[in-house]
């Protein structure tokens, strides 16, 4: 409380001989970072999952309907927790993360409040596509009688699974009058 121990503590180690070699705080900085690497990839896991989550369309019943151990269970509790307060802090900050942005631009469209112009849309780097957003395009697509859609990718570029990405969204998608090419 008096601010003395350090210097007790020093005086205390000098009396027994011992000399004090400060580390550097880069030695300090690897030091932690390496006993908080189980922490900081548990986080890297429940924001990942939280992308997943949002991006899905999936419900909280959807979701805990697919928890078959403990584990799962538990990682759960922990996940509706973080969510409930995300989705909180967005409210009081009054915005959004992008994949509200994707959710929120499907109810315009599937309620008529936005009426795409495009008859055709054209989509690149199509391999990296979810199924939200695929969802999306295709609820645009379906507000004109002929719409079209036309996408451009490359299974064996498809980098984002990480963001909710699913390469058999390329690999298997079909518009009804054309087959995709196989890759070679």
């Amino acid at each position: 409380m008096k601010g003395a121990l350090s210097a007790k503590l020093q005086e205390l180690l000098h009396d027994e001989g011992v000399e004090i070699h400060p580390l550097t705080q880069e030695q300090i900085d690897e030091i932690t970072a390496e006993a908080n690497r189980p922490f900081s990839d548990f986080i890297g896991a429940l924001t990942q999952f939280l992308s997943l989550f949002k991006g899905s369309g999936a419900s909280h019943t959807d979701v805990a309907g697919r928890v078959r151990t403990e584990r799962d269970r538990v990682f759960l509790d922990i996940f509706w927790a973080l969510f409930d307060r995300y989705e909180e802090e967005l409210l009081w900050k009054s915005t959004i993360d992008f994949d509200d942005m994707i959710n929120n631009a499907r109810d315009y469209v599937r309620s008529g409040e936005y009426r795409s112009p495009y008859k055709y849309i054209v989509i690149d780097e199509f391999q990296d596509i979810s199924e939200n957003r695929l969802g999306l395009l295709e609820d645009l697509r379906a507000q004109h009688r002929h719409g079209r859609l036309f996408a451009v990718g490359d299974d064996w570029q498809s980098i984002y699974r990480f963001a909710g990405s699913d390469v058999g969204i390329i690999t298997n998608f079909q518009c009804g009058w054309v087959q995709p090419r196989a890759s070679i």
